[in-house]
């Protein structure tokens, strides 16, 4: 498990080295972090540096997953494709919860896009994922292991008091926009093996690092802010410690 503090351009993970990016990056919603209080174009400037750092990270057949707001995902999916990306898959996560204005419908999902580095994955689980179908029982075609779960995932964000929800020394929220285990979790059981590589650029309180160590795989993570950072580090290697004993 490997901890830095910052992504820069010519950061010293080796090129073609990593399996999956999954990351949520700052997208200007207002909050306390770097980098998010940028117009749309400054965001798209911004974009481009890791979109293409993460390109040249990734193995030829690896995958960038990226959690992004619905207003910048149009500059995502080009800036991706400029990159060099080829497009996988928009995931829509349904939160349950999200800004509930009375002048339009209240905006409740958040866009995940996927892109891989060539056309040919090099991973995909897809029978590890798979939800039994409401047929099943009277339709005996139908794979016994159950169907593909789709592109449009409930799973309701980590509002309130959660368990899941990691807490400050105030008792609140840590981080404003931790992301739920039940997300994270089919991406690295999608695109990677016991013993791949996942990097996540932006970690926050560790959630994707959490997740890979505790499914095998090997982690890479960078966080700016230095109170999410220990978050981060503590978390995983405390679940380091208590997998060992």
């Amino acid at each position: 498990c490997d901890f830095r503090k910052q992504i820069v351009n010519g950061i010293d993970i080796p090129d073609n080295s990593i399996d999956l990016v999954l990351t949520d990056p700052p997208y200007s919603l207002g909050y306390d972090f770097e980098n998010d209080d940028l117009t749309d174009s400054e965001q798209a400037s911004f974009m481009e540096k890791y979109v293409s750092v993460f390109y040249e990270k990734l193995k030829h057949g690896g995958v960038l997953a990226i959690f992004m707001k619905q207003e910048l995902s149009h500059h995502l999916y080009f800036i991706a494709k400029n990159a060099g990306f080829t497009w996988q898959n928009s995931i829509i996560w349904n939160r349950d919860g999200g800004q509930m204005p009375k002048t339009k419908f209240g905006i409740c999902h958040e866009p995940i896009t996927v892109f891989s580095k060539g056309e040919i994955l090099n991973t995909f689980n897809l029978d590890s994922l798979r939800v039994k179908s409401k047929y099943a029982d009277s339709d005996k075609r139908l794979n016994p292991l159950g169907k593909n779960p789709g592109d449009v995932w409930y799973v309701p964000a980590l509002f309130g008091r959660k368990a899941e929800r990691i807490k400050g020394l105030d008792r609140k929220a840590a981080h404003p926009t931790q992301k739920p285990i039940e997300v994270i979790y089919p991406f690295i059981e999608a695109y990677t093996k016991e013993g791949d590589t996942v990097f996540d650029a932006f970690m926050g309180t560790g959630t994707t690092g959490f997740c890979s160590i505790a499914m095998g795989r090997n982690f890479i993570g960078i966080e700016k802010d230095d109170k999410y950072f220990e978050i981060a580090k503590k978390r995983i290697e405390e679940h380091l410690t208590t997998a060992s004993t």
